[in-house]
């Protein structure tokens, strides 16, 4: 028996489900995956074949084959997951009917073939002799667009923004960071769209190559987005400020997860409510200070 896997949504999301390939090749002969991210499957050992969104006749017969068995559904409609009951990595499990084989936040991605794709090794390599061996990687927006206010020309206004992940002090920790360790180089990992930051050197490499980068970083602060899944399993100096969401039901036990203690359970997840007229709390910057000082007196 095979399975055909439609993975939808972001990158962090993909990097996420390959936590999950192991207990599906355990269940299946052969996984195929179907995603946006087409590379981050590729980098996966246990995907028999990833195949690009947009190409259905690489993909037909597979869909009408009787050996195949089909894995479409989505697990942010979970009706457990909406409701924050679970995981996602068990919201997953629920809707592919297997079973998790330990606490889904010991999970981790499985990029094991990553250094093999689009020459990513040597793009880091690069990048990495004008970091040095001091850095920091850091993240602050990503997940979702945010909303923004059209007469601030697609700056943030934290008094509309409606997505709850985005870290608005990103400025601020930057500068209290570059204060204190003004020897560490801080290499913003973003898109070329989003918020640009003083003190920070932001590479447009293949984000699989930031796997590696986190690897060797000094220190990861990162929110629910992609660059949390990219270290987890590979730096346990991250760092991941919290804010709607939370880590039981996006993070990994190996990181340092700071939420408010504030914070208020009032969002089901992924539903169309538009934005909450409610500001979520986050860590404070002397909050995240105090972790990062941890991390770096520890090297």
């Amino acid at each position: 028996m095979r399975c055909f896997v439609m993975i939808n949504g972001g990158t962090g999301k993909s990097i996420m489900a390959t936590a999950m390939m192991p207990l599906l090749a355990k269940k299946y002969d052969e996984v195929y995956v179907c995603s946006p991210y087409v590379d981050v499957f590729k980098a996966c050992s246990y995907v028999t074949e990833a195949i690009p969104v947009g190409q259905p006749n690489t993909y037909r017969d597979l869909l009408l084959d009787d050996d195949v068995e089909l894995l479409c559904t989505e697990p942010y409609q979970n009706g457990k997951f909406i409701k924050k009951q679970c995981h996602l990595f068990e919201a997953w499990a629920d809707e592919w009917k297997i079973e998790l084989e330990q606490d889904p936040m010991d999970m981790h991605p499985i990029l094991d073939k990553w250094d093999d794709l689009d020459g990513a090794v040597k793009q880091y390599q690069e990048a990495k002799r004008g970091w040095g061996d001091k850095f920091i990687l850091v993240q602050f927006t990503g997940g979702q667009s945010p909303l923004v206010d059209p007469n601030q020309m697609g700056q943030y206004n934290e008094q509309i923004e409606g997505i709850k992940r985005n870290y608005h002090k990103g400025q601020e920790l930057i500068n209290a960071i570059h204060a204190k360790y003004p020897d560490y180089v801080i290499v913003h990992y973003g898109l070329p769209n989003e918020p640009t930051y003083q003190y920070t050197v932001k590479m447009p490499l293949p984000y699989l190559a930031y796997r590696k980068a986190c690897e060797d970083a000094s220190a990861v602060i990162t929110i629910d987005s992609s660059l949390q899944h990219l270290a987890s399993g590979v730096n346990d100096k991250t760092i991941v400020i919290w804010g709607e969401t939370a880590p039981e039901h996006f993070g990994y036990n190996s990181h340092h997860n700071l939420r408010d203690k504030h914070i208020k359970n009032t969002q089901p997840y992924f539903q169309p409510l538009g934005a909450s007229p409610l500001r979520v709390p986050f860590p404070t910057v002397d909050e995240v200070m105090t972790e990062l000082d941890k991390l770096i007196s520890a090297e």
